[in-house]
Order: structure tokens, then C-alpha cells, then sequence
């Protein structure tokens, strides 16, 4: 199953396996606004949706990171719209959806649930064989490696197929 597992906020790491091709693409998008010129938030969702849209072939299913506890209202904000947006992306294209507690990936991944970013990033680096990996791909990994455990969906060949884009 072609499966895309995304971090979210404004920095979103991501990862996806598509098994037909045996590859896993990871990386970051940068969803920030441009501080060479002014732009509203807005523009965070309109790069949000355009990412979503370029991923080729199309995922049949999205997963992403269940967040409870927020640390600031503005991040509630920016989780908030962006759960908004990939819940109708994925119900507009027919993508199934789920999702999963930090505490659920970390603990598949790492074998603690409170593992710190060092901790998971290493464990990513670990599973893929693939170094330099920066804390938002590591998460998106996590997702993606309890997702194939939970949903016992066929898993990337993590140290064959791993593409840094």
C-alpha cells in the first residue's frame, strides 16, 4: 500500500513508501512564511495543499501524528488547520487516514514513548542506515515504521530503499 506518513507544523518532515517501486522517499517541507516579503499565514496552507498535490503516484493512505497537548496557541492553530486540510484532502481523493500519538511511533521505534528528539532521530538513523536525518524526517519515519507494524502493511526495505529528497 502507498503509504505517506507526515509530521506536521511548519517544519513537516515526511516519508513515503511505495512498495510497487521498493522505494522510501523521506524529507522536510518548509511551510513557514517568506521573510523576504509579506505574506499572510494563509500562505502555510496553500504550500501545505501543493505538497500534498505533488506527491506521485497518490498515496492510498496518509498517516500523520494524533497531537493532544500543544505548547503554544499558535501551534494549535497550525495543527489545527492542517489536520483540517489533510482531512479533506485525503476524504476529496478517496486517501484513508490515520493516525497516531508521538508516544505510539516512539515507542515502536525506539522502545520509549517520551524519547526526546535525539533519542528517535538516532533510532531512524539506526532502522535506515541513512545518516544526517533531521528530527522531522526522523519523526515522519517513526510514523511510517508503527503504521506498517499496526496496520501489518508491507514494510520498505528501510536500508535498500531510503532516498533523501
Amino acid at each position: 500500500m502507498r503509504t505517506l506518513a507526515v509530521d506536521p507544523m511548519t517544519h513537516m518532515g515526511w516519508a513515503y513508501h511505495t512498495p510497487e517501486e521498493k522505494s522510501l522517499l523521506i524529507g522536510t517541507v518548509d511551510l513557514r512564511n517568506r521573510k523576504d516579503h509579506e505574506e499572510t499565514r494563509s500562505m502555510m496552507w496553500i504550500r501545505f495543499r501543493l505538497f500534498l498535490e505533488s506527491v506521485r503516484p497518490q498515496p492510498e493512505l496518509v498517516v500523520t501524528e494524533l497531537i493532544r497537548n500543544y505548547q503554544s496557541s499558535l501551534a494549535r492553530a497550525i495543527y489545527s488547520g492542517q489536520r483540517a486540510l489533510l482531512e479533506h484532502w485525503c476524504e476529496s481523493q478517496r486517501i484513508g487516514l490515520t493516525c497516531y500519538t508521538p508516544e505510539d511511533w516512539k515507542r515502536t521505534l525506539c522502545g520509549k514513548a517520551k524519547a526526546k528528539p535525539p533519542v528517535y532521530t538516532t533510532a531512524a538513523e539506526k532502522l535506515t542506515e541513512f545518516t544526517g536525518l533531521v528530527e522531522d524526517e526522523a519523526a515522519a519515519i517513526g510514523l511510517l515504521h508503527h503504521a506498517t507494524k499496526d496496520l501489518k502493511l508491507q514494510a520498505p526495505r528501510w536500508t535498500e530503499a531510503c532516498r533523501k529528497i
